[in-house]
């Protein structure tokens, strides 16, 4: 199953995947969820790794070190601000493989919020209770 790097630099989406790995499921679902989030956390240090590396390569250093204002990185100029945009937004959009083979039921009449459903619609399925 695909799902986009944006996610995973969302603290939430890891809380949540938490939240779904104590759902009972099948024992299939169950090695492959623990597989996903192995990977899906594996990536997020891959994702900051980069990150980190895109700053240092266009982001305003004084002496030697990366400037932030209100933690907001600084640029010398707007190209490199658009360079570094340009790969961050490539980042971001792109998809990588989890072993999750078919999506996590979740029933049409449990309580959850907006936030929850948009972050993890990739991995679940709303189905009716029966």
């Amino acid at each position: 199953m695909l799902i986009g790097n944006f996610l995973v630099l969302e603290d939430d989406f890891i809380v949540y995947l938490s939240d779904l790995m104590k759902r009972d499921m099948t024992v299939k679902q169950c090695l492959e969820m623990s597989q996903s989030v192995s990977a899906i956390m594996e990536q997020k240090k891959v994702l900051e790794r980069a990150k980190l590396a895109f700053a240092e390569q266009y982001g305003k250093k004084e002496n030697g070190q990366i400037v932030l204002k209100d933690q907001i990185l600084q640029f010398d100029d707007d190209t490199k601000r658009d360079l570094f945009m340009a790969k961050f937004k490539e980042m971001l959009e792109a998809t990588f493989e989890i072993p999750l083979s078919s999506k996590i039921k979740v029933y049409e009449d449990e309580i959850s919020t907006p936030q929850k459903i948009f972050l993890l619609q990739s991995i679940i399925d709303i189905c009716p209770r029966l």
